[in-house]
């Protein structure tokens, strides 16, 4: 009696890029990263860029000189933040807390490697994004002082333009971030809002063991949803009150009522 041969394990499927050519690009074939791993590589991708921009002070110092390094100090950890997004996201590498936790980027729907615009694009939305809204509040608010009474009418379109956006910044620094964030503790997809602009996620670049179980934060997910709730009643509660003690002194004011009656 003859014996049958093992039958042939399946192949491995092949890490290729979007860039690559279609006949040996496919999906990539590993679990989604989970929330602790996304949050301690980025902790750590923050702890290198520290340590980057102090370098890079420090170099700056040492030939402008204290005074000079205190004026651009803004650009100076600007420009290294670039210099490390750019050498690894943009670049198509990995971070440093990408290989310390063991994860990569990936389209969301595609599976695949990010392109290089995507990548240039998360890379320049991570840096630059924060730092071209605050300066273009600015320009706005110093715009608007500088403007004489003559220009009344672009005055006040530089006025509610510059408030607008300094209600938006402060509502994406408050309450905007802290809703994505309470979105990514309960589904584990995007930390940063450039990766849900993008549809670019995280996935672990090993398979998990089958008593190894992803842990999830959806208990701080509530936790914050909480916090939004009541922050923004009480918010309601204080922007109601002025509008209503004004009504009070203006019914118990007899010299309101006089100039009514004049």
């Amino acid at each position: 009696m003859s014996s049958q041969a093992p039958p042939p394990s399946p192949k491995p499927r092949v890490l290729a890029s979007s860039s690559s050519s279609s006949s040996c690009s496919s999906p990539i074939n590993f679990p989604y990263a989970s929330q602790p791993d996304i949050i301690r590589a980025n902790q750590k991708d923050i702890y290198y860029q520290k340590l980057l921009q102090d370098q890079v002070s420090s170099v700056f110092r040492t030939f402008f000189g204290t005074r000079t390094h205190l004026k651009w100090q803004n650009e100076v950890s600007l420009a290294s933040d670039a210099a490390y997004r750019g050498l690894t996201t943009a670049a198509g590498s990995r971070t440093l807390g990408e290989e310390y936790c063991d994860i990569m980027h990936v389209q969301d729907r595609t599976l695949l490697h990010p392109s290089a615009t995507a990548r240039s694009a998360l890379a320049f939305l991570y840096v630059f994004s924060p730092y071209l809204f605050a300066r273009l509040v600015t320009e706005l608010n110093n715009r608007v002082k500088r403007q004489s009474n003559q220009q009344a009418l672009r005055q006040n379109l530089l006025r509610k333009a510059a408030a607008a956006l300094s209600t938006i910044q402060k509502l994406s620094e408050t309450h905007l971030h802290s809703i994505h964030l309470a979105i990514f503790y309960f589904s584990g997809a995007f930390y940063h809002i450039s990766n849900r602009l993008l549809g670019i996620r995280y996935i672990f670049l090993r398979k998990l063991r089958p008593n190894e179980q992803q842990s999830g934060y959806e208990l701080l997910g509530t936790l914050i949803v909480i916090q939004l709730l009541v922050k923004g009643y009480l918010d309601y509660r204080a922007g109601s009150k002025p509008s209503n003690n004004e009504t009070d002194q203006d019914y118990n004011d007899p010299n309101a009522h006089y100039a009514d009656k004049r």
